[in-house]
């Protein structure tokens, strides 16, 4: 038949044309799935960085108050000469 080996699907492509055609569809895929992974893995370590943040944060803002306490009571307990 024409000498062809290649096998013509009804569309009228062949075997290889469908598999480049399959691969230049999958490639853009591939990278938004690799850059989306990325941005998950991103978020993971803001999420953690977040979370130790705000244990510190937590932290300072009782010190602040405490110091504040103890500010308002040397006030208080000073006698102006």
């Amino acid at each position: 038949m024409g000498g062809s080996d290649a096998y013509l699907e009804p569309d009228g492509r062949t075997d290889k044309q469908d598999l480049q055609w399959g691969q230049t569809i999958l490639s853009p895929v591939q990278v938004m799935i690799s850059h989306l992974k990325q941005q998950v893995a991103d978020g993971k370590v803001d999420t953690e960085q977040l979370a130790a943040l705000r244990v510190t944060n937590t932290s300072l803002e009782q010190q602040v108050r405490k110091l504040s306490d103890d500010l308002s009571e040397a006030r208080s307990a000073h006698t102006p000469v």
